[in-house]
């Protein structure tokens, strides 16, 4: 009989007193938390408590995000799990590329915005920070000694890009023409798909996930999104900075109405409009100017810019590795192999045609084959370490190849007494890493637009101004609320008939409010006009007469497609899209010195590159 349950830790480590005082009189926080899966066995009257799983999580002070792990005590090994934008920066808004300060930027210049450019310094860059990785760790938890490569594993990569548009509507737009695109995908290679309103999400038979997202709706969303834990940050350091240098009157204030600042940030993180309390909203509008200009992450700056941008991300696991490194990798020059993989390929098409005889298939090719498919099909541990022996297993046949007999088996490279011993050890090569690469660009490729279909954008725009109407009128109404109350009396003023003006809006036209966006259109009239425009290449005024539109109608309609700017025969044309693979836009941005206030905790984070220039020892692989 067992029993399973789970236990919540907070641990701390032992320190002497005078570290004591200098954490208290510091940021450093030297925490981590634990849960703990355990098991109780009960067997003739004993009881045994075991860990089934260790999960938890930990940050440390050179980092700006929380590191997960997960310790597997029966297998002896530790997963750990770190995005590094976040780790370096503390948002995926960020790139993992020398930044635009940083002395390779500065060196190569212009050609840093080329994609394949940055490809080329990728390797050596993503090593040291790896190293760094387990230096920090290694200082935070008192390791005495630095993880040997040779026993580290890549278990998953995930790699990213963020592309810039013009607008969050542009993104959007974008994203459903993408839609399209994926609905002729799921016709062929896709096993599972899952699309939602802000992103497309499908996995193909190998295992790999592709993503596509906006990631301003992801920085919001509860369940994926940072902008709860920047939340919490911010709070943190700004509790810390009044306790410690405002008056008693500033820090009496803001007990009062933190709740109010931070819920206003919190609805700025949204996408929300948010009224302040008319009675404080100037002293509280100038206590969050404050807040958000010390504050360590910039939320109404990061929503806006992230509302801009849509993410690609493909996600490899284990099961394409195997895949892709024993198809595309091992052993690639070596005759001897791409021999024997040629006399499994062609026994494999025997196999597979029912017209063809197995007896076509000599003894010899099927011992070949038997061996290969095993090999094929057996998973792998991709190690990162620099063992010369390894590598020389990876690319020669060697003594797997039997010149007496003239036989090939591939053998295992010797792991013994750890869990790595089980599969096919590997190392994770530059070549390697230029193959992942250069799937992840076919990828982007092949959900690169090159414009948007006039129809689809215009209906988009009138679905988007539909949805931000009311919060446009909700705020307008908070905002010139005096504009309807008597000063002297304080009561509403009347309309010309008696009635009580009760709302702000109501003192304009139809084409202030239109103009301002308080008024929603009539989607469904103006979608079917558009149609016969669009469809059957009607012009507007073709479009009225059919449908005996009267004068006043007719004024309206055509009132609210002006405001889209939909003109008699504007429907001809498409909108272009840039969609071009390139850090320009990324380098242009955090070159501004206001930007890059906003865009890094710290500003010194504008010369990181994290890397060596890979023509000082000249790289051999390309990925176009």
């Amino acid at each position: 009989m067992h029993l399973t349950y789970n236990r919540e830790i907070d641990d701390y480590e032992p320190i002497a007193e005078d570290e004591w005082l200098l954490n208290k009189n510091s940021n450093t926080v030297t925490k981590h938390y634990q849960v703990r899966d355990r098991m109780k066995f009960y067997e003739e009257g004993k009881v045994k408590d075991k860990n089934k799983a260790i999960n938890g999580s930990y940050s440390v002070p050179s980092s700006f995000s929380d590191v997960t792990f997960r310790i597997n005590e029966n297998g002896g090994f530790i997963d750990f799990q770190v995005s590094i934008p976040k780790y370096l920066y503390g948002h995926s808004l960020a790139e993992f590329i020398p930044q635009t300060e940083s002395d390779l930027k500065f060196e190569h210049g212009i050609n840093f915005n080329s994609y394949d450019f940055q490809a080329k310094f990728i390797y050596d860059r993503l090593f040291k920070f790896i190293d760094k990785f387990f230096t920090d760790l290694c200082i935070f938890f008192g390791c005495e000694s630095i993880p040997n490569n040779d026993y580290i594993e890549i278990c998953r990569l995930d790699l990213c890009y963020n592309m810039y548009f013009k607008s969050k509507e542009e993104a959007l737009r974008v994203l459903q023409e993408q839609r399209k695109i994926q609905m002729k995908l799921k016709r062929s290679s896709m096993a599972i798909e899952k699309s939602f309103d802000t992103s497309i999400w499908y996995k193909n038979e190998h295992g790999t996930a592709y993503k596509i997202y906006h990631k301003g709706s992801e920085y919001s969303s509860s369940k994926f999104g940072d902008l709860r834990k920047h939340l919490n940050i911010n709070k943190e350091f700004i509790e810390h900075y009044i306790n410690k240098n405002c008056s008693p009157d500033t820090k009496k204030f803001y007990r009062e109405n933190q709740g109010e600042i931070w819920n206003y940030f919190l609805a700025k993180g949204k996408d929300n409009h948010f009224a302040l309390t008319p009675k404080d909203e100037k002293r509280l509008r100038a206590v969050i100017a404050d807040i958000d200009e010390k504050t360590p992450y910039k939320i109404p700056f990061l929503k806006k810019e992230m509302d801009k941008v849509l993410r690609f991300e493909i996600s490899m696991s284990n099961r394409y590795f195997m895949y892709l490194y024993k198809r595309h990798c091992f052993r690639r020059n070596d005759k001897i192999h791409q021999e024997s993989v040629k006399r499994y390929k062609q026994a494999a098409s025997v196999y597979a045609n029912s017209n063809k005889k197995f007896s076509d298939v000599t003894r010899r090719d099927r011992k070949n084959y038997k061996m290969m498919h095993g090999f094929l099909n057996r998973g792998i541990a991709l190690i990162l370490g620099d063992n010369k022996t390894l590598k020389r297993y990876c690319t020669k046949a060697g003594n797997d190849y039997n010149h007496v007999t003239g036989e090939y088996n591939i053998s295992r490279f010797e792991y013994r007494y750890t869990v790595l011993g089980k599969h096919d050890t590997v190392h994770f090569s530059e070549y390697f890493l230029m193959q992942c690469i250069k799937r992840f660009k076919a990828f982007v490729k092949h959900y690169t637009i090159q414009e948007i279909e006039p129809f689809d954008s215009i209906m988009d725009k009138i679905k988007e101004y539909n949805n931000n109407v009311q919060a446009n009128v909700d705020s307008y109404n908070e905002i010139n609320r005096f504009k309807i109350v008597n000063p002297g009396t304080g009561e509403f003023i009347r309309k010309k008939n008696g009635q009580k003006y009760t709302r702000a809006t109501q003192l304009l036209t139809r084409k202030e409010l239109m103009k301002q966006g308080l008024k929603t259109v009539n989607a469904t009239i103006l979608g079917s006009v558009l149609t016969q425009m669009y469809h059957h290449k009607k012009s507007l005024t073709q479009v009225f007469e059919d449908l005996g539109t009267n004068k006043s109608t007719k004024s309206r309609i055509k009132s609210d497609l002006e405001f889209f700017e939909v003109y008699d025969n504007s429907l001809s044309v498409a909108e272009p899209v840039n969609m071009k693979m390139t850090f320009e836009k990324y380098y242009w941005n955090t070159s501004g010195l206001q930007y890059a206030k906003n865009f890094y905790r710290n500003i010194k984070l504008k010369a990181e590159d994290y890397g060596k220039n890979p023509f000082d020892t000249q790289s051999d692989y390309a990925i176009a």
